[in-house]
């Protein structure tokens, strides 16, 4: 049974919810000493984190508005390969609580900064945000066409393409003044990148610059990423504004995905760049909304149950190679972060053993 989703002006309106109850024991019968449960979870997926025993397992499903489902079953074999998972309160547990932790994902800063000294990346970034001091913020009306089609799609193409073009000229600001801020503390950058991120923050959430997926969620991130970088120089007003740009571009692809991503098979394009930023965004802003603890909650469970979304276990990739360039960040640094938080390597599996093969 499908929600009654609306995004009018880009703004999520949620009719008639659906929310998920599971339960799956060795039992047909469900016995509660030995049932595991999730109730009323706001999408479809159910991870144990826990490696099940040998035999026959028996599951069920529902919604608020349906029955249980059919008993379903499986089976477990002395040899079924097993992948054990943190809990998502193991992963938090081990999320650094000071800032920045986007950079900085271990949270020492001071060695980031010995290990980059008088290397060429932090060189090259350096250079790039010195080019950027001088450098004005793109203003809104970038994200506007400034010529019209003869058609109703080839308008839509322009204004696609316009929107993703303002989300460009943030992130070419942003990017290297921020990173060459945690790289050197010189608080040059630091402003700079605040005025960048503060005049991205102005834009309508729900104008222009959202129209096209990736420059929305490129400017979602790039203000969360000065959020957490630059968090001790914001004052609390900065951070209310940036706040302001921030939660509805992420509460949107949140509300959009939720009961939706789980069961999108064939489509990578989420998966490219648009699900890193979210998850990025929601580990700058933990702790700073409420919402940024449900983000994450279900991109950790979406992306535990999911991925790689077209990758099978040969290593290939189904829609080609400039595909897995694309989803690249994505597949690799989303693993990272969940092995350095919480020391289980998700990477291994025969799916990463392969690709360089492939």
């Amino acid at each position: 049974v499908g929600e009654k989703k609306t995004f009018t002006g880009g703004i999520p309106e949620i009719g008639d919810p659906v929310y998920y109850s599971f339960r799956l024991s060795p039992d047909k019968s469900f016995p509660d000493h030995a049932t595991m449960h999730l109730e009323n979870n706001p999408w479809a997926i159910f991870t144990p984190h826990k490696k099940l025993a040998p035999g026959t397992w028996f599951w069920q499903y529902k919604s608020n508005k349906t029955d249980w489902s059919p008993v379903l079953s499986f089976r477990i074999n002395e040899d079924t390969p097993v992948f054990e998972t943190p809990t998502y309160d193991e992963l938090l547990a081990g999320i650094p609580a000071g800032h920045p932790r986007v950079l900085v994902p271990d949270g020492n800063l001071e060695n980031l900064r010995q290990r980059n000294q008088g290397g060429e990346d932090a060189r090259q970034i350096i250079n790039r945000a010195d080019e950027m001091l001088s450098v004005e913020p793109p203003e809104e009306k970038l994200g506007v066409p400034t010529k019209k089609g003869t058609t109703e799609v080839q308008n839509n193409k322009l204004a696609l393409d316009a929107s993703k073009y303002l989300g460009s000229l943030a992130k070419q600001g942003l990017d290297p003044l921020t990173k060459a801020y945690v790289l050197t503390g010189d608080e040059r950058y630091a402003r700079a990148a605040i005025l960048w991120a503060l005049k991205v923050a102005s834009y309508d959430p729900n104008g222009a610059s959202m129209k096209n997926n990736f420059g929305d969620s490129e400017c979602m991130y790039q203000m969360a990423f000065v959020y957490d970088a630059c968090f001790d120089l914001l004052s609390d007003e900065e951070k209310e504004l940036l706040r302001k740009g921030i939660v509805p571009r992420a509460d949107r692809f949140y509300q959009r995905w939720r009961n939706m991503l789980e069961a999108k098979v064939f489509s990578g394009h989420i998966w490219q760049h648009i699900l890193e930023r979210l998850f990025k965004t929601s580990v700058a802003l933990l702790d700073e909304v409420p919402e940024a603890k449900t983000w994450l909650n279900f991109i950790y469970e979406v992306y535990l149950a999911r991925s790689p979304v077209l990758g099978p276990d040969d290593g290939g990739w189904w829609n080609g190679n400039h595909y897995v360039e694309l989803n690249g960040i994505t597949l690799m640094d989303l693993p990272l972060y969940f092995k350095l938080w919480t020391g289980v390597d998700i990477i291994r599996s025969p799916f990463y053993e392969n690709i360089p093969f492939w």
